[in-house]
């Protein structure tokens, strides 16, 4: 290995690694916790998602992200949520179904909920849907997921937001 007689500056250093066989390895990155407003309530938008599947994605309609080119049942979306506290969540999303109704699961670890989402008329015509309520035990980071219920109930739909909206009485510590 070869350095440089001097060092550039103080705060950075460069090591250019070579070899024969080398390959480069993905680094793994770890999303930024989405935490809650003044209210303890949570938003969690499309484009804050990690999506898992080959054609889920967000895409844009009406000049805001959604996720779109949801037809696979198998994929999914993810989040990062912090929660503050225990508490009762009531979850509703912006939604899309212009093919006709569907059906959704919402689940953190150990709970789900499970909710039917109503025909829409576009794939524009985003209507705000409550999908049940979420009762987290305790505070910390937890993986929030959104999914199909079953690959024969399951319809396209184009999923903008979903809201957690702490329960009246719980206030956020």
């Amino acid at each position: 290995m070869d350095l440089p007689a001097a060092k550039p500056c103080d705060f950075a250093y460069v090591l250019k690694v070579a070899g024969a066989g080398l390959k480069p390895v993905k680094v793994a990155v770890v999303p930024e916790p989405i935490r809650p407003d003044a209210q303890g309530n949570l938003t969690l938008p499309a484009d804050a998602a990690e999506v898992q599947g080959a054609k889920l994605a967000v895409e844009e309609r009406g000049g805001r992200p959604n996720l779109g080119f949801w037809d696979d049942a198998a994929e999914y979306a993810s989040w990062t949520v912090s929660f503050p506290s225990a508490g009762t969540y009531e979850v509703t999303g912006s939604i899309a179904a212009a093919i006709g109704e569907s059906a959704l699961v919402i689940e953190i670890p150990g709970q789900q909920v499970a909710a039917k989402i109503a025909k829409t008329r576009s794939w524009d015509d985003f209507r705000s849907a409550r999908l049940g309520k979420l009762q987290v035990a305790q505070g910390g980071t937890l993986v929030l997921k959104a999914r199909p219920r079953d690959a024969a109930s399951w319809k396209a739909i184009n999923l903008r937001s979903l809201r957690l909206t702490r329960a009246p009485g719980a206030a956020p510590k």
